[in-house]
């Protein structure tokens, strides 16, 4: 499973991580959902609706790999969604394109600075590794998004239990939901360090 699938997995299963990493304070519960473009059959991977009407829509495109073309299609999907669901059109919204390795960036951060005709900017681009180093390390988001902020197998070995009792510990989760993450924390682990197995990660 690739990097980025993961994150909707776990975009999925607590939506409260997405809003934690983008230090987001929403005013309402969201539900994630990856809706299926009807006219052209293509997949918007990530889309924050709210719950109570008025509340801005949150669109994310997590990229693992370089894609010239990034922006504009990101921006083409908004507006396919909004044609197909006018009754949103009342609510802001804003995209969030996630990159896990700034470097992929090719056309650059400067470009996503993107704004509407009223002047308001609705596309930004985030460094994954930049957006965790400033979230505190006790934090649901940089608990389970850890493999990104280590180097060595040993640093692994060292806190693996402690990001496990982190999730387990963190208030509102139910056990199915606890058991999802960290499922999605030793899956990145498994990607990240190819010699550690996930058979290997679940004995620790």
């Amino acid at each position: 499973m690739k990097s980025d699938i993961l994150f909707y997995e776990l975009f999925q299963s607590c939506p409260d991580v997405f809003f934690e990493l983008m230090q987001i304070t929403p005013h309402c519960p969201y539900r994630f959902e990856s809706i299926t473009v009807k006219t052209t059959e293509k997949r918007i991977d990530g889309v924050f609706e709210p719950i109570q009407a008025g509340q801005p829509i949150y669109f994310v495109e997590v990229q693992a790999s370089p894609d010239p073309t990034i922006y504009q299609r990101v921006g083409r999907e908004t507006a396919t969604y909004f044609e197909q669901r006018p009754a949103m059109l009342k609510h802001e919204w804003f995209a969030m394109v996630l990159w896990l390795d700034k470097d992929n960036d090719d056309v650059g951060f400067g470009y996503a600075t993107i704004y509407d005709s009223g002047g308001n900017q609705r596309i930004f681009a985030f460094d994954l590794v930049t957006v965790l180093k400033k979230l505190p390390r006790t934090s649901l988001a940089a608990t389970v998004l850890s493999p990104f902020l280590v180097d060595t197998e040993q640093e692994v070995r060292h806190n693996l239990t402690h990001w496990l009792a982190q999730i387990q510990q963190t208030a509102n989760l139910n056990l199915e939901v606890q058991h999802r993450l960290a499922d999605v924390l030793m899956q990145l682990i498994e990607q990240k360090f190819k010699t550690l197995s996930y058979k290997e990660l679940a004995k620790m």
